[in-house]
């Protein structure tokens, strides 16, 4: 039989332990209806870019823009090369994209979309992997010839056909000879155009010998395309400040003469001339 002291103890025992469940169930309760707080997001690394654009016969191609996500961040340099580094998470999915310069196209390799990666290297440490684009380019360009054939009028003086610059696109290209006559190569995109001037100097007056050429500095445009590779230009100058001279005549004058009269021969009288021997 136990007396009540026991019993007291044994009591006091379970009401503690009944208290220390229902803390407990109270505490988990409470933990399930709170929200969970979200994940630190990952940590942003640098994402170096290498890019290097080459032509024919693996020239490197400066110029060359470079589009990220659309927007232009930068031209390769004189070695077709371009690096920048972008600062990122891993996992962002990006696009990279090269755009050739005037005149050329590309022609494979250009463009890249792909997701930020990481690496673990050998001592567990998280390195970036590099985005990377090696795109050839092709030319476009073709090459044309030009021809240009000045005459100066007798109003002009002589020679001023002479030595004119021909200019192509505003830069000088060639010079007309004694003849009047230049040619002259250059590298163009069909479907362009190219624009020639005769630059015949300016005129001065009240300068003795300064010849006022008519029409002046006459630009012509020429329209590129893939079949016509040769230009030929001819252009004719005159001096409209300058009278021309009469032709002189060279005809000579002469008298018309009347012709004469044919008369018949005379016959004798008697009309004896013949003589008969026999």
């Amino acid at each position: 039989m136990l007396n009540s002291h026991t019993r007291t103890s044994r009591f006091a025992r379970h009401l503690g332990a009944l208290a220390m469940l229902t803390l407990l169930s109270l505490a988990l309760s409470a933990c399930e209806s709170e929200p969970q707080a979200p994940p630190p997001p990952p940590p942003d690394f640098e994402f170096p870019i290498d890019i290097q654009v080459t032509g024919p016969e693996d020239a490197p191609i400066g110029a060359a823009a470079v589009e990220l996500d659309g927007q232009i961040v930068g031209f390769t340099d004189a070695d077709g090369i371009f690096k920048a580094t972008l600062v990122e998470k891993p996992g962002t999915e990006v696009s990279l994209k090269v755009i050739a310069p005037e005149g050329f196209r590309v022609a494979e390799n250009g463009e890249l979309v792909d997701q930020l990666r990481v690496t673990e290297t050998i001592g567990g440490q998280l390195s970036s992997l590099p985005l990377t684009l090696k795109p050839k380019v092709i030319s476009m360009r073709h090459t044309y010839m030009g021809w240009v054939q000045a005459n100066c009028d007798d109003r002009i003086k002589e020679g001023a056909c002479n030595n004119l610059p021909i200019h192509l696109d505003g830069e000088e290209v060639a010079r007309t000879d004694d003849r009047g006559v230049a040619q002259f190569a250059f590298e163009g995109v069909p479907g362009r155009t190219a624009e020639v001037t005769i630059r015949t100097p300016a005129f001065e007056p009240g300068v003795d010998g300064s010849p006022y050429f008519e029409p002046a500095r006459p630009a012509y445009e020429l329209a590129l395309g893939y079949d016509e590779t040769i230009f030929r230009i001819q252009q004719d100058f005159t001096d409209p400040t300058v009278k021309k001279a009469p032709r002189r005549s060279t005809r000579r004058s002469t008298t018309r003469r009347t012709p004469r009269k044919k008369t018949p021969p005379k016959e004798d009288e008697d009309n004896n001339h013949i003589i008969n021997l026999w």
